[in-house]
């Protein structure tokens, strides 16, 4: 029985470890790292034509995949998000089919209104600019609040705690990526759901689930939201010390909203947009190890 005991209070102890979570990875200019990045996407746009009748176009689905090393070239010293990267591609492709040769290099740089993509120095056309946004985006948020200010617990966390980022918090953060949301049509929640030994140090399973109503944002590539609801969720394991590199990650996302166009001749027009999107990742030092 005393053995017994002892076994259930040394489980007691450990269920009840503390783990503080850095979720702030600073990033430093030159650091050079392997990512792989897997997704599908799936777009329906609808309209009214000239009588008032809705339209429906057919769907538009893509699979797409890159595998390459990324160099930070610029990061905005407060929140250090990367303004600026480069990747030298390995592989990239959309439906089985090579966007960019093996070698290419790609340098993407935030310049406020949207992001420039260039490939070996020419500037990338806009299908390949899209396709790419899934899976590496740079930005220079206004106020300088960083993705991982937000979502990061003020306390340490026990293996099955959660914790709600605060919604006006939310609502200031993503503001500054030019996405306006009240705090009362925001909100959050993520757990550690587990912690694993790696060849480095404690591994966090971490879970996410971010909900936004009555979404706007401002002109950005000739379009805006109007009106907009979006929901991400999300699995990934990070590393504890923030100095290593190595993590991987499922993110699902499903996104309607009423949205502003505008073509090529200045010309303002209304549609409807729904949007899936799945994505698989993994990031790690460039030697493998």
């Amino acid at each position: 029985m005393a053995l017994v005991c002892t076994v259930f209070s040394i489980a007691a102890r450990a269920d009840d470890k503390q783990y503080e979570i850095k979720m702030d990875r600073p990033g430093e200019v030159g650091r050079e790292i392997f990512i792989t990045e897997t997704g599908t996407v799936a777009i329906t746009v609808s309209y009214k034509d000239a009588t008032g009748k809705v339209v429906t176009g057919p769907q538009q689905k893509y699979s797409a995949e890159l595998a390459a090393t990324e160099k930070a070239l610029a990061i905005e010293a407060v929140s250090h998000s990367a303004t600026k990267v480069q990747l030298t591609v390995k592989k990239f492709l959309k439906d089985n089919d090579p966007l960019v040769p093996e070698g290419a290099v790609v340098v993407i740089e935030d310049r406020g209104d949207g992001a420039k993509v260039t490939v070996d120095g020419d500037e990338a056309d806009a299908d390949l600019a899209g396709v790419l946004g899934m899976f590496v985006n740079v930005s220079s948020p206004k106020n300088h609040i960083s993705e991982a200010d937000v979502f990061q617990p003020d306390k340490p966390q026990k293996i099955g705690g959660s914790w709600h980022p605060a919604a006006k918090a939310l609502s200031e953060y993503y503001t500054s990526l030019n996405y306006h949301v009240d705090p009362a049509d925001v909100s959050a929640t993520v757990t550690l759901e587990d912690v694993t030994s790696g060849p480095r140090g404690p591994v966090l399973h971490l879970v996410s689930t971010l909900e936004m109503t009555n979404l706007r944002s401002d002109w950005k590539d000739n379009q805006s939201v109007k009106n907009g609801k979006m929901k991400v969720e999300s699995t990934g394991a990070m590393a504890a010390d923030p100095k290593d590199v190595h993590g991987e990650g499922h993110r699902h996302m499903t996104f309607d909203a009423d949205m502003n166009g505008k073509s090529p001749d200045g010309k303002v027009f209304e549609y409807h947009l729904t949007m899936e999107r799945s994505m698989d990742g993994k990031s790690g030092p460039v030697d493998g190890k």
